[in-house]
């Protein structure tokens, strides 16, 4: 994070939940990313509900503990479009999902998730997959077991490397334009809402 854009957030408060929307989730609320997590304190899940009230943006609660929740936030379609590439189901397949369908998957990922999370159990690698991460970095990540990647950035690359560097820079930019946003005073539900009138807009063309 660029000192500029941390400011604008330190002056606004790091703990706010705009805030920690913008610096967790901002490419996926300007949908250039299929799914990322988002934790936050259990107290401002109702806000959580409020701000996404009207969203095209869903939001699945994976695990509570201690006074925190992790959310996975997607966009439900392109997330099942994502499922139905053969490379991502081999990969689910071989993690030992056997119903492919959203709701299913979401329910053992999270079975799994909370026993790491909660017993120490075994780490579900097939999370780049529920977080939309390119099938070639979540095989690579598996079969180099987080090894001898090209470059670590939002995810560790072991493909297309000038691919996703031009991709990291667009979430980055994501990230500062929401952030100066909110410093100017524009509330998140608005900023949601000016780009899901691009998405739109882009639809129809």
């Amino acid at each position: 994070m660029c000192r500029e854009v941390f400011e604008n957030a330190r002056v606004i408060g790091l703990e706010t939940l705009e805030i920690q929307l913008a610096l967790q989730c901002a490419p996926v609320i300007a949908g250039l990313k299929i799914s990322n997590l988002l934790i936050i304190p259990s107290s401002q899940e109702e806000k959580l509900y409020h701000i996404f009230r009207n969203s095209e943006i869903s939001f699945f609660r994976l695990l509570w503990a201690d006074g925190k929740s992790t959310f996975l936030l997607y966009h439900k379609e392109m997330l099942e479009a994502y499922f139905m590439q053969w490379e991502v189901r081999t990969i689910l397949k071989e993690a030992g999902y056997g119903n492919l369908s959203l709701d299913a998957v979401l329910a053992t990922f999270r079975h799994r998730f909370e026993n790491c999370r909660r017993n120490r159990g075994e780490f579900p690698h097939e999370m780049g997959i529920l977080l939309g991460y390119p099938s070639e970095d979540v095989s690579g990540f598996i079969e180099h077991k987080g090894r001898d990647f090209l470059y670590s950035g939002y995810w560790k690359v072991y493909g297309n490397l000038q691919e996703k560097l031009k991709l990291f820079h667009k979430y980055e930019t994501a990230r500062s334009t929401q952030v100066e946003l909110l410093a100017c005073g524009v509330f998140m539900e608005d900023i949601i809402d000016i780009y899901q009138q691009e998405w739109q807009q882009k639809a129809v063309i």
